[in-house]
């Protein structure tokens, strides 16, 4: 064993080595997922024809644990696992992980204390970054820089009253995807991963489309009776 790394699972330090007993040597590389396609068989053709679509499948990530110690409590490691919804790596908290499934764990006695746990989790087909803050912007028009190499979905709170329009424009300012939310009172979350414009669990009317995040930089432009938004970008690599 060349190292004692351990999983950070939702966002939780304390869940750590000291307190599992469980190591990991080696964390495993990430594998780019599969990009999904269609296949199409015509007739006379030599070969098929692909069609790929910007969609990706989730991966299946396989994970080596080691435990030391004769009093280690293997319920304690199955309880911990179950309830993961994220996770790193300690040596690389720089991506996150986020759980789809966790599709099983094996224990194998080495004797003298040594116990090896294979453990195995569906996750996204993305990297997302672990260390990002949610920024305020005044201005109606300003700038945000995705720095994932792919688009991102990200959490926006508005501020403000009446109908509003959110919209990434180009330089000359003409919309490239826009949303107009109607009837704003105080704030709304547009929430573009679940697809959801609400305020306190209720959905607002809406019409367009919730502007992504493209890799670099992106100018966003709000129009309407408004004091500020927040954007969390959810920034990820595939």
């Amino acid at each position: 064993m060349n190292s004692r790394d351990f999983l950070v699972i939702n966002g939780n330090k304390n869940s750590n080595d000291e307190s599992i007993g469980l190591y990991i040597d080696t964390p495993p590389m990430y594998s780019m997922a599969e990009q999904k396609t269609t296949v199409i068989n015509i007739p006379d053709r030599e070969e098929s024809l692909y069609i790929t679509h910007n969609e990706f499948e989730d991966v299946t990530m396989r994970i080596t644990g080691y435990t030391f110690t004769n009093d280690f409590n293997i319920s304690r490691v199955y309880e911990w696992l179950r309830t993961a919804k994220t996770f790193w790596f300690n040596s690389n908290p720089k991506y996150y992980f986020r759980v789809k499934k966790l599709l099983g764990i094996t224990p194998k006695y080495q004797g003298h204390g040594k116990n090896i746990i294979d453990i195995s989790f569906i996750v996204s087909p993305f990297r997302y970054f672990a260390d990002e803050a949610v920024t305020s912007y005044t201005a109606k028009t300003f700038q945000v820089n995705n720095q994932g190499n792919y688009y991102s979905r990200p959490l926006y709170t508005v501020y403000g009253n009446g109908d509003i329009t959110i919209s990434t424009v180009d330089a000359s300012d003409k919309p490239i995807e826009s949303l107009k939310i109607f009837g704003v009172s105080g704030n709304c979350t547009i929430d573009s991963e679940r697809l959801i414009i609400s305020k306190d669990g209720a959905f607002l009317r809406t019409e367009g489309v919730i502007p992504i995040l493209n890799p670099g930089q992106n100018k966003i432009k709000i129009t309407g009776n408004t004091t500020s938004v927040t954007v969390r970008m959810n920034q990820r690599d595939v």
